[in-house]
């Protein structure tokens, strides 16, 4: 009974994280994005940023190997596909993943290859794990997580 409690409670302290967090980001319009080298494929409207990436939005910062861009006629970024050492953070809150998926248009980023959130001493990790950005909502595939319980005799 105990595991189920610290479970749940652990799951919508997450929640909690990504809602607070998807509120602040989605209201920002532009990626800024650093890296070694940049190839840029207007045919196939990609961009494909190597070697130290770095990608702020907002508060957010996003490093990885590699990121692979594609965008609209109008150049508005439709997905994002980080690999190769991914790590975001933002405050006290990071991940990290073999690579990760964005898309704009669902507001879905996706969680791969060992992902692992930690926030404090909290820590979230799976197979697979999907944050729908405007909803808030959380899926974790295989999840496994540590997470504090607070101070008191809960009735």
């Amino acid at each position: 009974m105990e595991t189920d409690r610290s479970f749940w409670m652990g799951a919508l302290m997450a929640l909690a994280l990504v809602m607070s967090v998807a509120v602040d980001v989605w209201a920002e319009d532009s990626v800024e994005v650093e890296s070694d080298r940049l190839e840029i494929d207007h045919k196939a409207r990609s961009a494909r940023f190597e070697g130290n990436v770095l990608a702020k939005y907002g508060d957010i910062a996003l490093r990885c190997d590699r990121m692979t861009a594609t965008y609209s006629d109008d150049g508005a970024v439709i997905s994002l596909l980080a690999s190769g050492h991914v790590r975001v953070s933002r405050g006290d809150t990071s991940a990290t993943a073999g690579k990760a998926r964005l898309d704009a248009r669902l507001g879905l980023l996706v969680l791969e290859g060992k992902p692992v959130v930690i926030r404090g001493s909290d820590r979230l990790e799976g197979k697979r794990i999907s944050i729908h950005i405007q909803s808030g909502r959380l899926e974790v595939t295989r999840a496994k997580g540590v997470f504090k319980l607070g101070v008191g005799n809960p009735k």
